[in-house]
């Protein structure tokens, strides 16, 4: 059977590790990436009436996740720069 094969095995573990990882270092930079738009204003230039309505909207996602998103981003670049300078860099 295909997936009896051990090899095979070790190597989707070691794909889903290394989407994982991508993952994450992505979800570290969507959060970089609003907190630099919601300084720049963008969700009123756009004509959202918050930066969370703005972010369900650009994103297609729920309000309460677009509430998580926004409070996590604002809450990395207040509480803690040097994570929120090491997430900017990459």
């Amino acid at each position: 059977m295909l997936f009896t094969d051990p090899n095979l095995v070790q190597g989707f573990e070691a794909e889903l590790a290394e989407i994982n990882s991508e993952t994450a270092r992505l979800q570290a930079r969507q959060l970089v990436i609003l907190n630099q738009l919601e300084r720049a204003n963008v969700a009123s230039r756009d004509g959202a009436r918050s930066m969370v309505e703005w972010t369900a909207t650009m994103l297609d996602v729920a309000t309460t996740t677009a509430r998580e998103l926004v409070a996590a981003a604002n809450r990395i670049g207040r509480e803690d720069p040097w994570l929120f300078e090491q997430m900017e860099s990459g």
